[in-house]
């Protein structure tokens, strides 16, 4: 069984990677207390805000843009 925190920074990474424009990708990690991690990923498109989508429920992918 994989740990939720990384399960949860490899899809952000890979959604990054997918759909980001430029070729870097920050990644913060950080445990402010013993039971609370911040996960975080930053792209290089500060003016690119993410839209809310529709996504089919039958489907494998499209639900982290």
């Amino acid at each position: 069984m994989a740990d939720p925190a990384e399960l949860g920074i490899s899809e952000f990474v890979a959604n990054a990677v997918r759909h980001a424009r430029g070729t870097v990708v920050r990644v913060i990690v950080d445990r402010p207390a013993d039971d609370r991690v911040y996960l975080g990923v930053v792209d290089r498109a500060p003016n690119d805000l993410p839209q809310q989508q529709v996504s089919d429920p039958e489907a494998a992918e499209g639900r982290g843009n």
